[in-house]
């Protein structure tokens, strides 16, 4: 008796790297007004690592806002 298995598998896989491949193709390629989605996870990652140097700054009381500044500079320079 033969399993049914691997042809299902067979067909399955491909078609699951090809959809992950179209939706990767479509979140590099698209933009909706004038950002992509890898733009907004850059800058989203961004805020959230200002914000927790705020944090730390406001917990150890001393002064990062160099370090955030940096952070706003490597930013803007990975954009042009």
């Amino acid at each position: 008796m033969s399993s049914p298995f691997w042809p299902i598998f067979r067909r399955v896989v491909p078609l699951g790297f090809l959809g992950g491949c179209c939706i990767e193709l479509f979140m590099l390629h698209v933009r909706i007004g004038s950002e992509t989605f890898y733009d907004t996870a850059k800058r989203k990652e961004i805020e959230r690592r200002m914000e927790r140097l705020r944090e730390e700054e406001a917990n150890a009381g001393t002064s990062l806002q160099g370090t955030a500044d940096s952070l706003v500079a490597d930013r803007n320079n990975e954009d042009t």
